[in-house]
């Protein structure tokens, strides 16, 4: 008997050891499995480089063996490559249908930083899709919850992406200088490159060349530490625009060349026909050299044919028609004119048509077809006048209703304040009835008590006071702190009216309340409760007015800076973000509707970042 339990548990424990080696193997072979997995994510994801459509069909392939492995790391991580691919490609519904359903099937499996990251491309897609508040509305929940993370820098950064499509440009290179601190201090190269290039964007908005062209420049040297082409091709594109500003010709045309360059790397015509075209601009309209402008222009045009970019079409046309005209080329001049023309009725491009007619004219001159000349001016003219009675209508109504939105606000305000000054006076007749009911209550029981001693009345009179000086006390110390912060409002409006401290560069909040004899507390809190706003915005509010005293005037010439310098204000980005908080527009299309009035209208603005006319540029984002 013995003997056979001794073999029954060698048995047992030989079994256990098979088992726990089976384990062992299986367990191993699925890491292997995983490993491999793992390797061949990373290894599709790097082909974006030099052929991002195989590494987008590689990446999916790899969607359901992935899954398979249920490791939720490396879904996330395979998801995120593909939805980034398909933002570049522009397929946002391929991006909206991946990220929805992923996150609808493993939100729970996702660890924080991974759910996250999916999360940030979702309001990424929103701000794609022009949906800025709804965008902006998740990055701030994202913002909250994953700060002190890896994940912060991406989230600041796009926060200035969104601040930037809505034009609050000094808010977006605020976001844009915190998301590349965080960069440096991550070594996030690549994050860095991108923040580098969006604020080179943000500072070129503003007018500020230089800090644009330093960004900019900051990001090209990075560059060699990265293998991101896609970042590289709008950063050289970018930088072009500000050295073509700058009026580093030279230096445009080499970073034309390599967005060019890059962008046949990664097959994206657009960007490919975008370069040509700048590049062909400036051989033109630079250094008159048309004849090898217009070698750039037709590889251009053959680009925007073979891929239908009907728009690239018509500037090209456009564009090698002025070439040929200034060649007296007349025939052949002529000849891309219509091309260019028809398609921009066919695009319902006004202001094209406008323009080509105006071309047209010239040639026509030149030619000695006086007739013809003539009547494409004439068409100009009227094309011209139409657009301008609509842009016309269309800035008066936009004047008027901020005009009356402002007057709104401010009778909000006189009506605010009335209805204090008439809770005041309420607050102070109640105290006064009430101590008139106290006076009549001591008097009834005066009377009603008159038998008793003197002693029993004076302790009955005392008690009486001491139950209604410290309630006459209180009500009267909150109705003296309200009327003294009214007071203090008062005089501040009268002191900011008058115009001159807000001019003061370096206005301070001890100074304000010096100069209205209060204090820095009571100040701060009689602007925010009679002007519902903080001191800076306060303050900037009355220098705005200022500045459109100066721009309404006809007979001022000062620059743009010099207004802002005059006003007070020290930095462009606070400028332009408080006049347009303030006015509604730039101070640009202020002068320009104030001095001409009625009789004219704003030019339209040319974003020089995605410009659509002769000079077209790329993509800055």
């Amino acid at each position: 008997m013995q003997s056979q339990w001794l073999r029954l548990c060698v048995v047992l424990i030989a079994g256990w050891a098979l088992a726990v080696g089976a384990l062992a193997q299986n367990q191993g072979a699925a890491s292997d499995a995983g490993d491999e997995l793992t390797a061949a994510i990373e290894s599709a994801f790097a082909m974006r480089n030099t052929d991002p459509v195989q590494a987008r069909a590689e990446l999916a392939a790899l969607q359901v063996p992935v899954e398979a492995t249920e490791d939720w790391a490396a879904v996330a991580r395979l998801v995120n490559y593909r939805a980034n691919l398909a933002f570049h490609a522009s397929t946002l519904d391929e991006v909206e249908a991946l990220l929805d359903t992923t996150l609808m099937k493993y939100r729970q499996r996702f660890a924080p930083l991974d759910r996250g990251r999916l999360e940030l491309l979702q309001a990424r897609l929103d701000y794609r899709r022009g949906n800025n508040e709804r965008a902006l509305a998740q990055l701030e929940v994202l913002e909250e919850a994953f700060q002190d993370t890896p994940l912060l820098a991406d989230i600041e950064m796009s926060i200035s992406v969104v601040k930037h499509a809505q034009g609050i440009f000094d808010e977006a290179v605020a976001k844009g200088l915190d998301a590349l601190a965080l960069y440096e201090a991550q070594n996030d190269i690549n994050g860095q490159i991108e923040a580098h290039k969006n604020l080179g964007i943000d500072y070129f908005r503003i007018d500020d060349l230089d800090s644009s062209l330093h960004h900019f420049n900051r990001g090209s040297a990075l560059l060699k530490q990265s293998e991101d082409v896609f970042v590289a091709v709008q950063l050289a594109a970018n930088t072009g625009i500000t050295l073509q500003a700058l009026g580093d010709l030279e230096g445009a045309i080499g970073a034309y060349q390599g967005a060019y360059d890059a962008a046949v790397t990664l097959n994206r015509p657009l960007t490919q026909a975008q370069s040509l075209l700048n590049i062909a601009t400036i051989y033109s309209n630079e250094y008159q050299q048309d004849d090898e402008a217009l070698a750039y222009y037709a590889n251009s045009l053959a680009i925007s044919e073979d891929h239908q970019l009907t728009y690239g079409v018509m500037l090209n046309h456009m564009n090698m028609g002025i070439s040929l005209g200034r060649l007296s080329r007349f025939e052949e001049a002529m000849a891309s004119f219509d091309e260019a023309f028809a398609l921009a009725k066919s695009l319902d491009r006004p202001n094209e048509m406008q323009h080509l007619l105006g071309e047209m004219a010239v040639v026509l001159a030149n030619s000695g077809d006086y007739q013809r000349a003539y009547e494409a001016s004439l068409e100009q003219r009227q094309i011209a006048q139409t657009l301008f009675n609509e842009d016309r209508d269309r800035v008066i109504a936009e004047l008027r209703t901020a005009y009356e939105t402002e007057l709104t606000e401010q009778a909000l305000a006189l009506a605010e304040t009335e209805n204090q000054r008439q809770l005041q006076w309420i607050q102070l007749l109640s105290v006064v009835v009430f101590l008139c009911v106290v006076l009549a209550v001591a008097a009834v029981a005066f009377f009603a008590y008159r038998n008793r001693t003197l002693k029993d009345l004076y302790d009955r009179n005392i008690e009486l006071i001491n139950r209604s000086s410290p309630l006459e006390t209180r009500r009267n110390a909150a109705n003296d702190s309200e009327g003294h912060l009214a007071g203090v409002f008062a005089r501040l409006t009268e002191v900011m009216e008058a115009g001159e401290v807000v001019k003061d560069p370096n206005l301070t909040l001890a100074e304000v309340a010096r100069v209205v004899q209060s204090n820095e507390k009571y100040v701060s809190k009689a602007i925010a409760q009679f002007a519902k706003m903080n001191f800076n915005h306060y303050i900037n509010y009355y220098r705005t007015i200022e500045a459109r005293k100066i721009l309404m005037d006809p007979e001022d010439t000062s620059s743009i800076t010099e207004v802002m310098l005059g006003c007070g204000f020290g930095h462009k980005s606070t400028f332009y973000g408080a006049f347009r908080r303030f006015a509604g527009m730039t101070p640009s299309q202020f002068r320009a509707v104030a001095q001409r009035g009625d009789a004219d209208t704003i030019e339209p603005m040319l974003d020089p970042m995605t410009d659509a006319g002769a000079d077209s540029i790329t993509d800055a984002r």
